[in-house]
């Protein structure tokens, strides 16, 4: 249960720390601002205890290396707490197996994004905008999600396990990424045409950065 939130910060494209060309991005621990009292549920709080950044949104240096941009924020958690929590009271809208191939070769070609998760957080509020409600999409979870397609879910709530599975994963993480669509929730950015069962490829940038709404919050 949510006790308080904690406001919080992670690098932002124009100041994300350089390193070698070809090198992994550094981690980047989350850090919390100042505390503030609130019990607002309108607020998203952070999936996953004890987080860390690996990879922040929209970094540039992963397009260097990878070719793609990444439109969602690389998450672990510091205390090895593989625990995925609802960060609002929302619904799901899908949930499974992402590739074309069998959930047998988790890592292998076609496999999309391993097992993904997608919720529709229709009351949040978007830091900065005037603008309510927003999708979030969870991706290489363990196995497949706890919560069932059509349920609905409350602030808080156990939704799964973030895990290694899906194409281009190096090491088990929870791939987060916000979009403020939620008219057409699965259609997601960064996602090729091909090689999705659950994610679309979307054309049109309507993401948000994760770290620049998302509070902290005890469960």
């Amino acid at each position: 249960m949510m006790v308080h939130n904690l406001a919080i910060y992670a690098d932002r494209t124009s100041d994300a720390p350089r390193f070698a060309e070809g090198q992994p991005a550094p981690e980047l621990e989350v850090k919390p601002k100042p505390q503030i009292q609130v019990q607002d549920k309108t607020l998203p709080i952070l999936p996953i205890n004890d987080a860390k950044l690996t990879c922040g949104y929209k970094n540039p240096f992963y397009y260097q290396q990878y070719g793609i941009r990444h439109y969602g924020c690389d998450l672990v958690s510091v205390s090895n707490k593989r625990e995925i929590y609802a960060s609002a009271d929302g619904k799901v809208i899908a949930a499974g197996w992402d590739g074309t191939n069998t959930p047998a070769y988790p890592n292998g070609n076609n496999s999309g994004c391993g097992y993904v998760l997608i919720i529709v957080y229709p009351d949040i509020k978007i830091k900065g905008t005037q603008k309510t409600g927003a999708t979030f999409t969870y991706l290489h979870l363990k196995e497949q999600p706890i919560v069932k397609v059509g349920s609905q879910v409350k602030q808080g709530q156990l939704l799964g396990y973030y895990g290694d599975t899906g194409s281009m994963v190096f090491g088990a993480h929870l791939h987060l990424q916000i979009d403020t669509d939620t008219k057409y929730p699965q259609y997601c950015m960064g996602m090729g045409s091909s090689g999705h069962r659950i994610l679309k490829h979307g054309t049109v940038d309507s993401t948000v950065n994760p770290m620049d709404i998302l509070y902290l919050g005890k469960n």
